[in-house]
């Protein structure tokens, strides 16, 4: 009995064995007798394995290891007003919360919020940190500023980033040796200077509406966790 280890195999007859065959590529038109088979699929690295798009509405979603719950800041849409810190204390937002366990195989996972953020005062400030199991990822402290004098409404991403193959774990720089089971993340904020609104804008001209004007509104987050081999 002998191996057969190649790079690329093709054949338009059949392919009979009693040894091993070891190939990365294995295309047989015809019949394969074989014992045993052994295959390998794993996904190359960086490669996207689930994407979850969904708006902050509370909304049951099937991923590849079951169900979770997308956060929730529906209450604010329904009642038409919004969330706002009010303390340079780090508090959690509302809307924020939600545990998620990636697909197998898994090695980075990256979570975006989108969410809508209005200035009451101007030249605004304040920082959002991501939260995992409790801890604070305080490698991601993220910033948010509006030095324009002004009262305005953005659109504001904010982020997480999982390491799940890292040599240890260390929840406070968002590394871990792996990941397997529920995980809760969420976002806390302190305000450090002026008035923050969220979930709620001000559109000069909000759909469909096509004059100009002070159209102040209440919306939906929304949410993209991307898992990564």
């Amino acid at each position: 009995m002998s191996n057969l280890s190649v790079e690329n195999l093709n054949l338009s007859g059949n392919l009979t064995t009693t040894g091993n065959v070891s190939c990365s590529n294995l295309d047989v038109t015809g019949a394969i007798t074989y014992e045993s088979v052994i295959a390998q699929t794993a996904n190359p690295v960086n490669t996207l394995i689930e994407e979850i798009v969904t708006l902050s509405d509370g909304r049951t979603i099937t991923t590849q290891r079951g169900t979770m719950s997308a956060p929730d800041n529906s209450s604010y849409v329904a009642s038409a007003t919004f969330w706002a810190p009010g303390s340079t204390a780090w508090v959690d937002v509302p809307g924020t919360t939600f545990s998620y366990t990636p697909p197998t195989g898994t090695k980075t996972v990256h979570v975006q919020w989108t969410v809508l953020c209005r200035e009451v005062t101007g030249n605004d400030r304040g920082n959002m940190i991501p939260m995992i199991d409790g801890t604070a990822i305080t490698t991601q402290q993220q910033y948010l500023g509006m030095h324009a004098g002004t009262v305005s409404a953005h659109h504001v991403p904010f982020y997480i980033l999982i390491n799940c193959g890292a040599d240890t774990d260390d929840a406070s720089a968002g590394e871990f040796t792996e990941w397997t089971t529920d995980k809760t993340l969420k976002f806390q904020f302190s305000e450090i200077g002026g008035n923050w609104e969220f979930y709620r804008g001000t559109y000069g001209g909000e759909y469909p509406n096509t004059t100009t004007g002070a159209n102040i509104f209440s919306q939906y987050s929304w949410w993209r966790i991307s898992a990564y081999s």
